[in-house]
């Protein structure tokens, strides 16, 4: 579902954010995550859930600092 969401509307914020958070915490592919995951704040920066998810994963990746200011 989330796939043909992309393909329908490549640079919704929202969709973005979802597949880099599937792909960091359901695939374990953090190096694939976190691109998404900016182009998510990039595409849509009122969007809650891609700050969120962002500074989710860079905390996780022991970057505190950029997390903060994600």
């Amino acid at each position: 579902l989330l796939a043909r969401a992309l393909d329908a509307a490549p640079t919704h914020a929202m969709a973005l954010a979802l597949a880099g958070h599937m792909k960091a915490y359901v695939d374990g592919d953090t190096g694939a995550a976190e691109p998404l995951l900016r182009q998510a704040l990039a595409a849509g920066p009122n969007e809650p859930l891609a700050p969120l998810f962002l500074s989710q994963l860079l905390r996780n990746l022991g970057r505190a600092q950029e997390a903060v200011q994600a």
